[in-house]
């Protein structure tokens, strides 16, 4: 049924609405892009829908928190102190031989003497150690005092009856127990020692194995050597907290990426998760409108584009004019089909297949226009769908536009209107539709190659199959569409005038079959 536009087409009040309808259409459709999403967020409250990040943004608590655990899986540090015990032993051996060899000091006295300064012996050489290693660069103080706490406090103690054979040795049994000792602590110092009596306790069987045949002076060498044994692994409290503090350093940032979910609906906001939310500056006291008043303000902008370019071209408020209302409505039917169709193919974008875009048949309303109003409008809006389409298509919240795809929709866009604005075929709308195929792709090549980093091959073929299919979806479309403009705005599109111009048209060969003369007429018409 073919609607009767006489009476409105020319309306005053018909053409501020369909304008109306204009400012509308591209408000309600970018609306989502561009304007900040905005929640009821109040503490003690549960949330009544998911709270998503606009953008991307660093996660300083959650990175604190990070840093935290790195350092608490740092393992304690033990470094190993070269303590040469061996020397204490030598030291210990050599009172020996001078206080046995003094005929004035009685054998009572040289026990008390063995009773008091072995034990001292032990303490001046552990002090004397770390005297003369600290501020040097082999081991931090932390480190020696560690050491020495530690050494002194596993000394070990001599039994008593010890003492008594002490002054009983002579000078050739001190040379034969101060070789074997001296092997024998060696040996047991050379392996990594947290706690001495574990090399200790090997003492006995290295004794009994050694060349000491006397009972008497195995058993002194055994106890001397037990008590020359140190502990020489320790705790570097100071190379762990440089390791806990590298740790902290090296923890990479933590990212909420855009899109992710910052809090789950239902979720109860705690003044925890409120302050969370404040350091993320998603609060604000009072709701701005200055958004909403920018998107407004754009739409105006595109529809005074729009009107400006009709206006002078044939002139809208004079009552001879090229585009009526008629006109005006099909032109905003137009952009409500390409939008919907943009936003359609926008559902199935993610950021990890961003590409999809180009699957967008957004040269199809470019095609139309030319076909059914104007090649030079058809330029004109193309640039307003290059510009919608690097907006619905942008999955980067730190920008407006991905010019990608508004450059994409131009050249695509450029191409379906060079080809189509003198089609005498329908079958040329398929010709046109593989000219977009064609120069999308090679677009989107472009810039793919200019991007400099080459994504995977699988990615690429994928991204150029996109293009290459969105040109044949904008032809499928723009063939299934034409119709249906023609017969509901009862228009006689370009198109429509070659067919019914061919004698073999079923209307016109039946008027001329039946009607004489007519032929010639219908070639004038």
């Amino acid at each position: 049924m073919q609607f009767s536009w006489s009476g409105w087409k020319q309306s005053a009040a018909v053409r501020w609405i369909l304008l109306f309808l204009f400012v509308l259409l591209f408000y309600i459709t970018l609306a989502p892009y561009l304007l900040p999403k905005t929640y009821d967020i109040q503490e003690g409250k549960r949330m009544e829908r998911d709270v998503v990040a606009p953008a991307q943004i660093k996660d300083d608590k959650a990175r604190i928190k990070a840093q935290e655990e790195a350092a608490d899986r740092v393992e304690p540090i033990y470094s190993i102190v070269a303590m040469r015990s061996e020397q204490l032993l030598e030291q210990i051996f050599a009172r020996m031989e001078q206080l046995n060899q003094d005929d004035q000091v009685t054998t009572d006295n040289k026990v008390t003497i063995y009773r008091t300064e072995i034990p001292q012996l032990y303490s001046d050489y552990v002090d004397e150690f770390v005297r003369s290693n600290t501020g040097k660069d082999a081991y931090n103080d932390t480190l020696l005092q560690e050491m020495a706490t530690t050494v002194k406090n596993q000394e070990y103690r001599i039994p008593e009856e010890t003492y008594y054979k002490l002054p009983q040795l002579t000078v050739v049994q001190i040379a034969d127990m101060q070789q074997v000792g001296l092997t024998i602590v060696r040996k047991l110092m050379s392996d990594p020692l947290r706690e001495a009596e574990t090399a200790r306790t090997k003492v006995a069987e290295l004794v009994n194995a050694s060349s000491l045949s006397e009972r008497k002076t195995r058993e002194i060498v055994q106890e001397l050597a037990r008590f020359a044994i140190m502990p020489n692994k320790f705790l570097d409290s100071e190379a762990t907290s440089e390791a806990k503090v590298a740790a902290k350093e090296n923890t990479p940032e933590v990212v909420i990426n855009q899109g992710d979910i910052i809090v789950h609906k239902g979720e109860m906001v705690t003044q925890e998760l409120y302050d969370r939310l404040s350091s993320f500056n998603l609060l604000q006291d009072k709701k701005s409108y200055w958004p909403q008043l920018g998107l407004l303000l754009l739409s105006l902008l595109f529809l005074l584009f729009i009107y400006s370019f009709l206006d002078k071209s044939s002139g809208l408020n004079t009552a001879n004019v090229r585009y009526n209302n008629a006109q005006l409505a099909m032109l905003l039917l137009i952009f409500i089909l390409n939008l919907l169709i943009m936003r359609i193919v926008e559902l199935t974008q993610t950021d990890t297949i961003s590409y999809v875009g180009y699957l967008a048949p957004t040269a199809m309303g470019a095609m139309l226009i030319t076909l059914l109003l104007d090649v030079q409008l058809a330029v004109v809006c193309s640039f307003l769908f290059a510009i919608a389409g690097s907006i619905l298509f942008n999955v980067d919240s730190n920008r407006i536009f991905d010019f990608n795809y508004g450059f994409m929709t131009t050249v695509v866009s450029f191409a379906a209107i060079f080809a189509i604005h003198r089609a005498s075929q329908r079958s040329t709308i398929l010709k046109a539709g593989i000219m977009v195929s064609l120069f999308g792709s090679a677009s989107v090549l472009a810039l793919i190659l200019l991007g400099g980093e080459l994504p995977e091959k699988t990615e690429m073929v994928t991204t150029i199959a996109f293009a290459f299919a969105g040109g044949l979806l904008t032809a499928i479309l723009v063939i299934g569409l034409m119709p249906f403009f023609e017969i509901t705005f009862g228009i006689l599109s370009a198109l429509k005038l070659v067919e019914l111009s061919n004698p073999n048209h079923p209307l016109l060969r039946k008027l001329l079959t039946e009607t004489p003369g007519t032929y010639h007429h219908s070639v004038m018409v």
